[in-house]
């Protein structure tokens, strides 16, 4: 082994780290989709507590609310992608609700598995890495990769 397998380890591991990154940032995305649509689902249950004509407050941003009377407690308006929406019941909005956090924990459930795969490669291409970095600053022949 000699500098160029070291180049190309750090190639690997430079690509690793990035996609070990990108995962990350994947997963934090479905964690916070999942619990936007926890809280929706916490919000429709609460809609069977509420009677027409009451008023309530609606979270605007976070940080602001917005007043408003509820004039149908039977059915709410659900985003269903690309700007589409549809006026459903409210069994229908949980249904939907929970289809969508179904589909969420199993890519999240995959791209853990490809994060931990990555992971997995990152944690024996290290060593031999740092190994030859070593032997070959020290101006030693490098040997054989260390066996895994």
């Amino acid at each position: 082994m000699n500098m160029n397998d070291l180049n190309k380890m750090a190639i690997q591991i430079k690509f690793l780290e990035e996609q070990i990154e990108r995962l990350q940032s994947q997963l934090q995305l479905i964690d916070t989709s999942i619990m936007n649509l926890e809280n929706s689902n916490f919000t429709i249950e609460n809609l069977k507590t509420v009677e027409e004509g009451q008023e309530i407050l609606i979270p605007v941003g976070g940080v602001a609310y917005l007043k408003a009377k509820i004039t149908d407690t039977k059915k709410l308006i659900i985003n269903l992608g690309s700007d589409y929406f549809a006026e459903v019941t409210i069994a229908n909005a949980k249904e939907n609700i929970d289809s969508r956090i179904n589909d969420l924990r199993q890519g999240q459930q995959a791209l853990g598995g490809r994060l931990q795969a990555y992971a997995n490669q990152m944690n024996e291409l290290r060593p031999k890495f740092q190994e030859l970095y070593s032997r070959l600053q020290q101006g030693q022949e490098p040997g054989p990769p260390p066996s895994s």
